[in-house]
Parts: structure tokens; sequence; C-alpha cells
């Protein structure tokens, strides 16, 4: 199945380069977080194990009518040298069945 992603990001300021990075933080712990905005839509099939393959089409204009609601946030901590950093993602979506997939 192929997925098209569009990824919106804000600009962000070009940052100055440091030559002791452990000065300059302190010996501190420094958080960042991040939200930001997803935007996809779907095209492929879709099987799930010896089941038939079922084609998909959906535009993000589609998708966009199914969402609920959803979340997403970039996560980072960083001490010295040492950091970690994750990213977070929660979304909430629902459709009706088309007729014919109902079955009798």
């Amino acid at each position: 199945m192929k997925v098209r992603y569009v990824k919106l990001a804000a600009l962000s300021a070009p940052a100055a380069a440091q030559d002791r990075p452990t000065l300059a933080m302190g010996g501190r712990w420094h958080f960042v977080v991040a939200p930001y905005f997803w935007a996809s839509g779907l095209k492929g099939d879709v099987s799930v194990r010896n089941l038939p393959d079922v084609p998909v089409d959906k535009s993000f204009s589609d998708i966009w009518s199914d969402f609920h609601v959803g979340a997403l946030a970039h996560f980072e901590g960083r001490k010295d040298r040492w950091g970690l950093a994750s990213d977070m993602m929660y979304t909430s979506t629902s459709t009706r069945p088309s007729p014919r997939a109902r079955r009798s």
C-alpha cells in the first residue's frame, strides 16, 4: 500500500554553532515541545491475512470529513552531550461503511 504524506512545518531561524555545548547548556536539562500539523491522503490496497485485497482511495478532504480529534507533537530533552527525542501522534476517525460492504 502506498501512502503519501504532506508535512506542514513552521520555519525556524538558523542557530549559531557553539564551540563548547556543555558550557552553553550549563549542565542543566533543556526541553522542547513542538506541536505540528500533518495532512495525508491514502491510495492503495489493504489486506488482512487470507482475506482478499480491498482498494482504498481517500483524499485529504475525505479523511478530514471523517476526522474527530487528533494531536501531534515532538518532544526533546537534552543535557550536556545526552539527549532523547520522541514524536507522539493520536488520531480518532470514523466512517460509515459503503452500501456494498454491508452483508445481508
